[in-house]
């Protein structure tokens, strides 16, 4: 029991630190906190949401079900790309755009970015109490400081680039919403095939990929919080 709440405390920790982060780099308008915390509430449910599409898909599709279950190549791009990263980020995208994307509070570019994250970071929050209390504190901890904030930098490009869509002019704007949906899924799913396949010795790619990964989205954070416009 102690266990469990040390493991959950650190998991939460984790997420204030990063909330925070890309809370105080928006130096223009802060954003209201109860729309954050609804946001992150979102997102802890979208982690049940994301479970009801997956068994909803199979029972219309028994064939995806047994190919999943047959363990196989196919099935493992299966689940990191389609069970995983593509309805796992598609049902962030949908509470993104219905929720917040004419919200009179989103008024400035980088307010996608923290609104986004936050979605994300609800998820990660959710996903990583429930690992945590089957799977101890160590490995708890080692998983929150490698897959929380790549769950934050799918949160991030997604903001982005809902952002860019948001100010560009309607020839533009479809091509950054698209990205907003593409670049998320194609990291997640990329993500989650190389903690598939790689054994313990050779985790350092998947550490090095995480680490790029990281570099790109906060360089995303810091140039819409330098250059944020007003749309």
């Amino acid at each position: 029991m102690i266990q469990s709440i040390i493991t959950i405390l650190l998991i939460i920790i984790n997420i204030l630190l990063i909330m925070i982060y890309i809370y105080e780099r928006d130096k223009i308008e802060k954003e209201p906190i109860i729309l954050i915390v609804l946001m992150i509430i979102m997102g802890v449910i979208s982690v049940y949401l994301s479970r009801e599409a997956w068994n909803i898909i199979t029972e219309k599709i028994p064939e995806i079900k047994e190919e999943v279950v047959n363990k196989n190549w196919y099935a493992r791009i299966l689940i990191c790309y389609g069970q995983i990263a593509f309805i796992e980020e598609s049902i962030k995208y949908i509470i993104l755009n219905l929720m917040i994307y004419r919200n009179k509070n989103y008024n400035y570019m980088y307010d996608g970015i923290i609104y986004s994250t936050s979605i994300s970071l609800g998820f990660a929050l959710m996903e990583g109490i429930e690992y945590g209390i089957g799977n101890g504190i160590i490995l708890s901890l080692i998983r929150s400081i490698l897959t929380i904030p790549m769950h934050a930098s799918y949160g991030i490009i997604m903001g982005y680039y809902i952002s860019k869509g948001k100010k560009e002019k309607e020839s533009r704007s479809m091509y950054y919403r698209y990205m907003a949906l593409i670049a998320p899924i194609v990291i997640h799913g990329t993500s989650d095939y190389m903690l598939s396949i790689l054994t313990n010795k050779y985790q350092i790619i998947y550490i090095i990929y995480s680490v790029i990964i990281y570099i790109f989205a906060l360089k995303k954070v810091n140039e819409l919080a330098r250059f944020d416009k007003e749309f």
